[in-house]
């Protein structure tokens, strides 16, 4: 098992009243379902007025019964402020189990990753890796694809880092529920294949395209996002902790 930084990722909350928004993405091959992601966002306020953002993610998908050789489940705990979030996350990718972790500390990216057991770590320099992909689920990041050329995103699910040049592919809507939601989207294609995004004005991912094998894995948000925090409830203090849940 690789050291922990769970014990920062799971600073209790702040003593100002807490915020706490839930988003879940429905993901689909060739228009049939294969699984969703789920995504709970917690605001800790600080005395100071300062906040700090955790975030759970859950995956669940399995593209197998499409003939796709591909199927996957992913805990992800994380925590940001300012710059890329912390964060650790266990991923089942077919019959391997990969866990990464990885944040920011000055200026060096402190990276650990283990698969089945065989693990490295690595100390790499801050203009080695952009934001990881967990950075991308963050309404708040200001570490996003809008002022980039070319990104280099460190893969949550491997702890690679991909590298690929940034295109904007204009803006439209996209329809959740009768709702039409204003979007900018971004084209992203690293080696391992291209990769699009459309985020509304307020940051949250509305839609994402992933060619997976020359086929497309989309995910979709199952209700329009939020215009931001305000529309957030405001939750009991104390709830803003995050806990790892292992696979």
């Amino acid at each position: 098992m690789i050291p922990a930084i769970l014990l920062a990722l799971a600073a209790p909350a702040a003593h100002a009243a807490n915020i706490e928004q839930h988003l879940t993405w429905a993901i689909t091959l060739d228009g049939t379902s294969i699984g969703k992601r789920d995504l709970t966002l917690k605001w800790a306020f600080e005395d100071d007025g300062r906040a700090r953002r955790f975030l759970e993610v859950w995956t669940e998908l399995d593209a197998t019964v499409l003939g796709l050789d591909y199927s996957v489940r992913q805990r992800i705990t994380g925590q940001a402020s300012v710059g890329p979030a912390a964060f650790a996350a266990v991923t089942q990718f077919q019959a391997d189990t990969t866990e990464v972790q990885g944040r920011l500390e000055g200026t060096e990216w402190m990276l650990s990753v283990a698969t089945n057991g065989r693990e490295w770590h690595k100390d790499l320099p801050r203009n080695s890796i952009d934001l990881s992909t967990l950075d991308l689920l963050d309404p708040e990041s200001r570490v996003g694809f809008e002022s980039k050329q070319v990104a280099r995103v460190l893969a949550s699910e491997t702890g690679d880092i991909l590298e690929g040049e940034v295109k904007p592919i204009g803006q439209g809507k996209i329809e959740i529920t009768g709702t039409e939601v204003p979007v900018a989207g971004f084209a992203w294609t690293p080696d391992e294949g291209e990769m699009r995004l459309w985020f509304s004005a307020e940051g949250y991912l509305v839609r994402y395209e992933t060619n997976v094998m020359g086929r497309w894995i989309v995910g979709t948000l199952t209700a329009p996002p939020p215009k931001g925090t305000d529309d957030a409830p405001i939750v009991e203090q104390g709830a803003g902790s995050v806990t790892e849940v292992p696979l």
